[in-house]
């Protein structure tokens, strides 16, 4: 669309309005307009609502007030101008108007602006408060970091932090503006330390702006591990529909604080309004076209806004691909991983993985990916921190890939789908239950078996040709030949027969993690793995090729009670014969009391160690069939056996708009004011628990477990009264 511009004795911008002192309304005191927005976690009293916070803006808006604000937008703070609400009119109602706030987006261009419509919503409070680092600690760590743009997340006990609450919107000092419209494309969290923040402190105004400084603190926080983005992220105010009423009156708003753009208006008359208002059309088209193109690239699910940029990088570089369509053509799964939600990714790499296994047609091959897994994974550390580690890594740790109880795992899994969902309260054990991770020792010569679990992973994560995945691959092929020689290989010490596998993965494992870790810092492929077939030739030409193992490395496997155990159980003769323990022997004693295998993983329990072997879980620490987990604890899920069907029966699974309506969303909503509180328990006064009453089921490590115990359905009225006037109403089948 093609529009003549409007002529104009001279140009006018918000920097030159608010390069000048007499037009700032709070003659130099900030405090007036920015301590409004500041919210006092510890005298709530002092707080003003958001309703008071709109209305004193609907004052300043009526007016005129030279007013900026700043709305995070893609991590960047952009700013709004002379932001007013348009009151209602009882001549003239405008329902496309009315109640709506409206501001000039950005800087003038060829004197016009830009008008969008600013939510309300964005001026409530953030639903939260945020763990932020203090000012010193973000200004040292920008001073160490050149690229750092990101910090956190954080937990309540971290050091150099503190905690805040914000809007999503913040006032800009009227001294300030021109340092934010000196950045086109937004402020960075970054720049406002480096730059804004350190002249507020020059000027004397900081205390007065310290709003601001608790907003751009959340801003440079990750709301969530590899989250680059903060709890203020808001999508960018857009331009409303086309309206003449609205248009006359931003250009009588420009008018009054730029007296030269009306000197000619006046005597061109109609025709420069009119161009003045095709003018303001044209711009509000081509922001609306932008608004429009940003959307659909939002939308748009990729690996860098998954991961960070950072990261993106670093994957690209492992996997030895060059951008990222190459890596998603080559490994589909990454492009389902980047469009899933993080509570879902585990997911989606064990999806991959039992399609690879079902296109192969191996249906006795089974490999359960765990959370504590998945998070290794993620992390894109996948070489071990040092060479005895066992519970880092990824595919640079072979012991992670052990065999495992399949019931088990997926029992397991479903736990930590049902804590990550919300639907039962998080629980200290959930959360080690997520994050741990199982090393089950490997019998003698069963350590093919972690390689073809590892392959699985390496043919999903990684492109066909790379250089790993074919080591990998050539590795256990050699070794599925050479497996009649490989059950007669002797180890140097006959002692340590037992440990054999162990000897076969720790080689592998330190060859792979040095690999991962090199490939990790270069564009270029690293030429550190050995041949495929380098342990067979030196076994062959009877060369050592044990591994040396460290003492903390054999304690945390608990190598030395194997091999006792493995003595014991071949006659006590103090030595292992060649074949060694065996599947059999294990299950021949494995559910013995008082058997030489319960006594070592007596043994094993006392020094808290996280080594099992097939039919236990969690460290050995409990039969699978007994339900908990390695630490011990009693944290699954426990079932009410008074559930009222009659009562709670259609709360149970209910759904509104095609979703479970989960017990922690209205929890959520309770804790915000948005429902009232729940009746209280008969056991202690406090409130009951939701799940345990209406899903019949809750986590046994529930905070309100103390809740958990039988109702009448005389004394569940109260908490049946409440669901009827507050539950979500069921919008479609369970």
């Amino acid at each position: 669309m093609s529009v003549l511009p409007v002529s104009t004795p001279a140009s006018a911008t918000f920097a030159a309005l608010f390069s000048d002192a007499s037009t700032d309304p709070t003659n130099g005191h900030p405090r007036a307009i920015m301590s409004p927005f500041l919210h006092d976690l510890a005298n709530p009293a002092t707080n003003v609502s958001t309703d008071d916070i709109r209305r004193r803006l609907a004052t300043e808006g009526s007016r005129r007030h030279a007013l900026a604000v700043a709305i995070i937008t893609n991590g960047r703070a952009h700013p709004y101008f002379l932001p007013h609400r348009w009151s209602r009119s009882l001549m003239g109602p405008d329902p496309e108007l009315d109640d709506k706030i409206f501001a000039f987006g950005g800087e003038l261009v060829a004197n016009c602006g830009h008008t969008v419509v600013i939510p309300t919503d964005t001026f409530s409070l953030l639903t939260n408060q945020v763990q932020v680092a203090t000012v010193p600690q973000i200004q040292a760590s920008i001073a160490a970091g050149a690229d750092l743009q990101w910090m956190g997340p954080y937990a309540p006990n971290d050091g150099d932090t503190m905690v805040v609450k914000s809007r999503r919107i913040i006032p800009i000092p009227h001294s300030m503006v021109g340092l934010f419209l000196a950045q086109p494309n937004g402020v960075t969290p970054r720049y406002y330390f480096e730059t804004i923040y350190p002249q507020l402190v020059t000027d004397g105004i900081a205390d007065d702006c310290l709003s601001m400084t608790h907003f751009f603190q959340i801003a440079i926080t990750r709301k969530g591990n590899n989250q680059d983005e903060s709890f203020l992220e808001t999508t960018q105010p857009s331009a409303p529909n086309r309206n003449p009423t609205l248009i006359k009156h931003q250009l009588e708003l420009l008018h009054h604080h730029f007296p030269q753009l009306s000197t000619r208006a006046v005597s061109a008359g109609n025709t420069l309004i009119a161009q003045g208002l095709g003018t303001i059309a044209a711009q509000q088209q081509l922001h609306y076209d932008k608004v429009e193109a940003a959307k659909v690239e939002e939308k748009s699910k990729t690996i860098e806004k998954w991961m960070g940029a950072s990261k993106c990088h670093k994957l690209l570089r492992m996997t030895g691909t060059r951008n990222e369509q190459e890596l998603m053509t080559a490994c589909p799964v990454y492009k389902d991983l980047a469009a899933a939600s993080d509570k879902h990714r585990r997911g989606v790499i064990q999806n991959a993985v039992d399609e690879l296994l079902l296109q192969r047609g191996k249906e006795h091959l089974f490999f359960q990916v765990s959370q504590g897994l998945y998070i290794n994974f993620a992390s894109l550390t996948w070489h071990r921190v040092h060479d005895d580690s066992l519970a880092t890594g990824f595919l640079g740790n072979l012991f992670l890939f052990g065999d495992t109880d399949e019931e088990h795992g997926i029992a397991v899994n479903k736990v930590v789908d049902m804590a990550l969902s919300g639907d039962t309260a998080m629980s200290q054990a959930d959360a080690k239950k997520i994050v741990d991770l199982t090393i089950n020792i490997p019998l003698e010569n069963k350590s093919l078996s972690n390689l073809k679990r590892a392959e699985l992973l390496y043919a999903v994560l990684l492109p066909a040709n790379h250089p790993a995945l074919a080591f990998l691959q050539a590795h256990i092929a050699a070794m599925d030949d050479y497996s009649d020689k490989w059950e007669v290989v002797e180890t140097d010490d006959p002692k340590r027969q037992a440990a054999k596998a162990i000897y076969h993965l720790q080689y592998l494992s330190l060859h792979l993690s040095r690999f991962w870790k090199k490939q990790a810092m270069t564009n270029t492929p690293v030429g550190t793995l050995p041949s495929p077939t380098a342990l067979i030739e030196k076994i062959d030409m009877s060369e050592p090729w044990q591994p040396k193992l460290s003492t903390s490395f054999e304690r945390s496997l608990k190598i030395p009670e194997l091999c006792r155990l493995a003595a014991s159980s071949s006659g006590g003769q103090g030595t292992v014969r060649t074949m060694g323990l065996t599947a059999d022997d294990m299950s021949a004693i494995t559910n013995a009391e008082g058997t030489v295998l319960s006594r070592f993983l007596q043994s094993l329990n006392a020094a808290g160690g996280n080594a099992s072997v097939p039919g236990t879980i969690g460290g050995g620490t409990t039969p699978a069939s007994g339900g908990g987990g390695g630490t011990g604890n009693k944290n699954a899920t426990s079932t009410n056996p008074a559930f009222s069907e009659v009562l709670f029966g259609q709360y149970k699974n209910r759904m509104v708009n095609g979703r479970p309506v989960k017990c922690r969303d209205l929890r959520n909503k309770i804790s915000r004011g948005d429902l009232p509180e729940l009746p209280l328990s008969k056991v202690d006064n406090a409130p009951m628990c939701l799940a345990w009453h209406t899903k019949g089921m809750c986590n046994s490590d529930c905070p309100r477990v103390a809740d958990h115990v039988p109702y009448t359905n005389e004394e569940l009225g109260p908490l049946c009264t409440w669901c009827g006037t507050n539950y979500p109403q069921d919008t479609g089948g369970t």
